[in-house]
């Protein structure tokens, strides 16, 4: 017991981003994004809030749109109002075009991603592609700027919801990788299944184990002992990479 103790006092204390309160996450932001955590107010100190895994580009209910943007907007007020100053939009098809009402009318910065997701949100032109093809076409994305503003992406994001990575969510990773380890940039990997595996295929990948989040790790804790999701956990975060928990 005293061992996975040990084990659950290194991981959650140092690693664990959530998508509520998070001091992980304020680290890991300050890495990748400067010096945006040293002017907090009197009660907060420096500590912000950022909400790392959210999703607000989502679709309006059809003829909802002025009442979608509005509800949404006063939610966001009601988020800066008790200090989330960042929230990072893990949405990686989004027409950010179709958000700038939101984008440029909320206090709290939104932090937009590319990417791929899985299953039919790809297409089957993309799943044809060739790992070089795939890098071009982000390296574009993020050297250009997305939708008519050019807004710079935060992150990037590669899935699988399988046991098995299938070839095309291989080669869709090695192109974020490739992207990755040339400008920075962290990368969100939706993996809730089979995870500890997934993440060794991604380090053997070339991914630097410093950029990347493992998103819904808290799917392995009904799968497996809790000795054996801790020892799983801190194996992941002593390589220096974050452990997200949505739930």
């Amino acid at each position: 017991m005293d061992n996975i103790n040990k084990k659950r006092e290194r991981v959650i204390g140092a690693y664990f981003v959530t998508s509520s309160v998070s001091l992980a996450g304020r680290w890991f932001m300050n890495m990748y994004y400067g010096n945006c955590f040293t002017n907090g107010n009197k009660d907060q100190g420096d500590r912000k809030i950022i909400l790392i895994h959210e999703h607000i580009f989502n679709l309006y209910p059809r003829g909802k749109k002025k009442e979608s943007i509005e509800f949404t907007l006063k939610s966001l007020e009601r988020l800066n109002e008790v200090g989330v100053e960042y929230i990072v939009d893990l949405t990686p098809y989004a027409n950010v075009n179709q958000f700038l009402d939101i984008i440029k009318n909320t206090p709290i910065k939104i932090l937009c991603c590319i990417g791929f997701y899985c299953g039919r949100f790809v297409s089957s032109d993309d799943k044809k592609k060739s790992v070089q093809e795939l890098y071009n076409e982000l390296r574009a994305k993020y050297t250009n700027g997305m939708g008519k503003e050019k807004i710079k992406p935060f992150i990037l994001k590669i899935a699988t919801n399988t046991n098995i990575m299938k070839p095309y969510e291989k080669r869709f990773a090695m192109a974020a990788i490739k992207l990755s380890n040339e400008y920075d940039i962290p990368i969100a990997f939706h993996c809730p299944f089979n995870t500890f595996f997934h993440y060794n295929e991604l380090l053997q990948m070339g991914v630097n184990p410093k950029r990347l989040i493992i998103c819904h790790f808290e799917k392995q804790y009904t799968r497996m002992s809790e000795d054996e999701f801790f020892t799983y956990a801190d194996k992941i975060v002593c390589k220096g990479s974050y452990i997200q928990l949505n739930d």
